[in-house]
């Protein structure tokens, strides 16, 4: 830091250093990119120590990362927005019946319990960042435990083929308002698979 006085006035120069965004945390836990917006409180530079913002979870078979917000909703209901990503070692599904076996197996948004109707899912085979990839959708019906939400709502799950990794990646986007839907779909957009040979070990 270096301060000059000219001309009756100081002016001074120098560079502070500043700690790694979220993003940047998260990648160097758990190899994996992705950038929030205002619709999680996440995204603000230097938040310390994310271990204490959202709720790792692992099971033996993989793990989730869990983020998550709400809204009041007149004097009764919460809306909520949530998106989790997940990693299972599992078999890459080569049809819509294994894209469906697969995210059934996962934990519902926020480790909660979905009550999903017969049928209720639907399938398209996608591209991810160039590799295939699979998107589930289907609508939920939301329960009370969490939060005591407006009914209704909306999940999807993205699986993702990333290279060199020894898992399946999946991120679920999962709301009861659909004008949060478009801006969780764009965060998932920003989700990048860890390089390989980095990620969680297991």
């Amino acid at each position: 830091y270096l301060a000059r006085w000219s001309e009756g006035r100081v002016n001074s120069t120098g560079s502070f250093a500043s700690g790694p965004s979220y993003s940047e945390r998260l990648e160097e836990m758990w190899g994996f990119w992705i950038e929030f917006t205002d619709l999680f409180a996440y995204h603000v530079p230097q938040a310390p120590e994310p271990e204490g913002r959202f709720h790792p979870y692992e099971d033996g078979n993989g793990g989730t990362v869990l983020f998550a917000n709400t809204f009041p909703h007149g004097q009764v209901y919460q809306d909520f927005v949530m998106l989790d990503i997940h990693w299972r070692r599992a078999e890459w599904p080569a049809d819509d019946t294994g894209a469906i076996g697969l995210v059934q197996e996962l934990k519902g948004p926020h480790l909660q319990d979905l009550l999903l109707g017969p049928g209720s899912l639907s399938v398209v085979e996608v591209q991810r960042h160039g590799r295939p990839g699979w998107h589930v959708h289907a609508d939920w019906e939301s329960t009370p435990e969490n939060g005591n939400p407006a009914p209704g709502g909306t999940v999807e799950w993205d699986l993702i083929d990333c290279p060199g990794s020894q898992w399946i990646w999946t991120v679920v986007v999962a709301t009861n308002q659909q004008r949060f839907l478009s801006e969780l779909r764009a965060i998932r957009e920003t989700f990048r698979c860890p390089i390989a040979g980095s990620g969680p070990s297991g």
